[in-house]
């Protein structure tokens, strides 16, 4: 089984699980746009409507700067569209990787404020 994660606009993560192998956007009917983002080697598919009566969701992705109203999906696949699984930890590991990334671009003289 592969798993994804659904994000609800109250900040609630969690896992689902489906038999599916490969990524079919008729299998996600409820979600009116998909799209795909390749960030750090991974291949997302965000999976959102519009709906403007809903909250806006206060999720908030590095990879994708857009605002997203009401819940999402997040899935990821491989070059061939095949679902690969993204668990919670996972999820955490990858966004925490881009954090560190970010931090190591500065060193401690760029902050000196004695120049």
């Amino acid at each position: 089984m592969k798993t994804y994660l659904h994000f609800s606009t109250d900040a609630e993560l969690s896992e689902i699980k489906t038999k599916d192998k490969s990524f079919k956007s008729c299998n996600f009917n409820e979600f009116n746009y998909i799209e795909k983002i390749t960030y750090n080697l991974h291949n997302f598919i965000i999976l959102f409507n519009k709906n403007l009566n809903d909250k806006k969701n206060i999720t908030s992705l590095p990879f994708y700067k857009k605002e997203l109203i009401g819940d999402f999906l997040l899935l990821t696949v491989d070059n061939e569209n095949n679902l690969k699984s993204l668990t919670e930890n996972k999820f955490f590991k990858i966004i925490n990787t881009s954090i560190k990334n970010n931090y190591s671009d500065y060193s401690s003289d760029d902050f000196n404020l004695s120049d």
